[in-house]
């Protein structure tokens, strides 16, 4: 099984905002690609811009504020930056 670089990334970028977010050492569970809101507790609506501009720096994109509804899952968010990083 390859593993993907950019799903391994994007999965330390979440767990990381989530921590700093959340003020937190540790995260309720792990975040893995099937990862969504809710699920760490720790993302939830407060958490969410966290994600939203952690994992913007992190990957050079540029986000607009309709860009947010790609953002409610690491799989969307994944599914998302494929598609920004391919233009």
């Amino acid at each position: 099984m390859t593993v993907d670089p950019i799903e391994t990334t994007l999965c330390k970028v979440i767990s990381d905002a989530l921590r700093s977010a959340s003020n937190s050492p540790e995260l309720s569970a792990p975040v893995t690609i099937k990862s969504a809101m809710g699920s760490p507790r720790e993302w939830d609506s407060l958490s969410f811009v966290s994600v939203f501009y952690a994992v913007g720096e992190a990957f050079e994109v540029e986000l607009d504020d309709d860009d947010a509804v790609h953002f409610q899952s690491a799989q969307t968010i994944r599914d998302f930056l494929a598609e920004v990083m391919s233009e």
